[in-house]
């Protein structure tokens, strides 16, 4: 198969609150727009722009209790998403995980990083 790029990632979430809050308040990809799942009609689909023209889109059910935890690494699942940003923006993402309770490595690759591995 010839791939053109990824359309979209469409992740599972808890309810919409908890979703937008992460995706757009924590993380800073603005929220789009909203639509049923048309496989699941009783389940939300979220979309958030990642700003270079793809995005991330998450179901939600109000039914979902959000915890933090962390999730095990089955066969088949995603293990991370890696995206491509500035120094200046992983550094706001990872104080506002940090302040929100959410471990991560986002320290691990940036443009600014590439950009001194090609010079």
């Amino acid at each position: 198969m010839q791939v053109q790029g990824i359309h979209h990632i469409t992740l599972n979430g808890a309810n919409k609150e908890t979703s937008i809050n992460f995706w757009q308040n924590i993380l800073g990809m603005r929220f789009i727009f909203e639509q049923p799942n048309l496989d699941d009609l009783n389940t939300n689909h979220l979309y958030f722009d990642c700003g270079d023209g793809t995005t991330v889109t998450v179901f939600t059910n109000e039914k979902h209790i959000p915890e933090k935890s962390i999730l095990d690494n089955k066969y088949g699942s995603v293990h991370h998403i890696a995206f491509w940003v500035s120094q200046s923006t992983i550094r706001i993402a990872e104080k506002n995980l940090n302040e929100n309770g959410f471990s991560n490595t986002c320290l691990l690759y940036t443009s600014d990083a590439a950009d001194e591995e090609d010079s």
